[in-house]
């Protein structure tokens, strides 16, 4: 008889005996020993602090794509069409990350920008940048 991972038989005997289990242990008395009262509440943002963090998304969105559109015209312009100078154009793009480091303070971004919000104005700019010097290239 062969033993097929994928079978019926072979998920409900798993699913009869992980129920089963879960049973016996709350017929015994089993408790997890950590509640959510355990653990410290958050505490809710006001409404103007909800609000200026939608407006600073809403400049870190828009300053990551106007870069990454201005580094794809660049990149166009400087790089040309070949492939031996397609390096020069990552080079334009990782510039145009760089400079919005110095750029965020004088536009009002307040707060500190951590790994995530790098993360996420990279993407942005990389995505746009991409995109713009696709379409100039075709």
């Amino acid at each position: 008889m062969d033993i097929v991972l994928f079978s019926p038989q072979l998920w409900a005997h798993y699913i009869y005996v992980s129920v089963k289990v879960n049973i016996s242990l709350s017929n015994i008395g089993w408790r997890p020993s950590v509640t959510k009262a355990d653990f410290p509440k958050i505490p809710d943002k006001t409404k103007e602090e909800r609000e200026k963090e939608r407006i600073e998304g809403i400049k870190k969105t828009a300053i990551s794509g106007i870069f990454g559109i201005f580094a794809g015209i660049i990149s166009f312009y400087l790089a040309g069409e070949g492939q031996v100078r397609a390096g020069f154009g990552i080079t334009i793009l990782a510039f145009a990350i760089l400079i919005q480091k110095y750029i965020y303070p004088l536009i009002n971004v307040t707060g500190e920008l951590k790994a995530k919000d790098w993360f996420y104005i990279g993407f942005m700019t990389l995505s746009f940048w991409f995109v713009s010097w696709t379409l100039l290239l075709n």
